[in-house]
């Protein structure tokens, strides 16, 4: 193989340096583009994120004003049949009370109308 001239291997290698700068700017710009790509990306997704975490927030936060546990409700159920029992046992009393006044009225009143029927007859 013979050997190229200087001027000519100087064209070559400057050439070749020349497009091996091109492609290096090249892929530094694209680089660089997907760099600020991904930061946007990042930026957004952050920012997603906190309103996300806001969000859960809030919602734990409104939580126990929406919801009730099983065992709070089950509390609260117990609480009120017991409130439900003590009133209808006081009713029933009340019932009571008024049915044996009735009876003891009733029973005054047949002595009033014995006695006065059997005081007629003689």
């Amino acid at each position: 193989m013979d050997q190229l001239p200087t001027g000519t291997l100087i064209t070559i290698i400057s050439v070749m340096g020349s497009i091996l700068l091109t492609l290096a700017s090249i892929i530094g710009y694209f680089l660089k583009d997907i760099r600020a790509s991904v930061k946007e990306n990042q930026n957004a997704l952050d920012k997603n994120l906190q309103e996300i975490e806001k969000d859960f927030s809030d919602f734990k936060a409104e939580l126990p004003h929406k919801y009730v546990l099983k065992d709070d409700f089950n509390r609260a159920l117990k609480e009120l049949k017991d409130d439900q029992t003590r009133a209808i046992a006081g009713l029933e009393h009340k019932v009571d009370t008024l049915t044996r006044d009735v009876r003891e009225m009733l029973q005054s009143v047949s002595k009033l109308t014995g006695a006065g029927a059997g005081g007629k007859n003689e």
